[in-house]
């Protein structure tokens, strides 16, 4: 006796959507386990902030791989859902739709990588968040810039200041060094001990 919403029953269509969030997230956690491994011979430093957002990054990519295949095996394709991060998706959209938005998706998240590897981490995570929330998510100018000010600022705080994190250099390295020369000069102004 099959269940009405076995795998089986959904057709060859059906089972690539539904399976299509499980590949996605394997993808994504390829990604993150291949970007930690290349980090285990950088200098404490620098390869504390790959670790800091990697580890917790793979945890949950494995828990919601954990909870999609378990939804698979007990009945068919995930529930409709209204939004999942950027990405609107449900068991009825059509396929060219739902490979259109993952490809805009990886788009920026390649685009993200590409970014770090010619200019560097530090300023390219200020200028992708607000790029990200002014294109992608629709925001205003206004709250794109406090977002990315915001980021910055945690950023540099957090990584350079407190935790003295050192920033590999990207293929055109001046911008990122600009940065922080100026960076080291404030923290001298300001008497920030470390």
């Amino acid at each position: 006796m099959t269940r009405p919403n076995s795998l089986r029953s959904l057709g060859v269509f059906g089972a690539i959507s539904a399976a299509g969030g499980i590949v996605f997230t394997l993808f994504i956690l390829a990604v993150i386990v291949v970007a930690l491994a290349a980090a285990v011979d950088w200098p404490y430093e620098a390869r504390l902030l790959p670790w800091i957002i990697g580890v917790p990054a793979a945890l949950l990519c494995v828990a919601l791989l954990v909870l999609d295949i378990a939804h698979l095996v007990r009945g068919g394709p995930p529930k409709a859902r209204a939004q999942i991060m950027d990405m609107q998706v449900d068991a009825d959209m059509p396929l060219p739709e739902v490979v259109q938005r993952a490809g805009v998706m990886f788009a920026w998240v390649f685009g993200l990588f590409a970014a770090v590897c010619l200019v560097g981490f530090l300023i390219t995570i200020p200028v992708f968040i607000f790029l990200y929330l002014m294109i992608q998510g629709r925001e205003s100018v206004r709250t794109s810039i406090i977002t990315g000010v915001a980021m910055l600022v945690f950023t540099v705080v957090t990584f350079h200041f407190l935790l003295r994190v050192s920033w590999l250099p990207g293929v055109f390295p001046l911008p990122q060094e600009y940065v922080i020369e100026w960076l080291n000069e404030l923290r001298s102004l300001l008497r920030i001990e470390g």
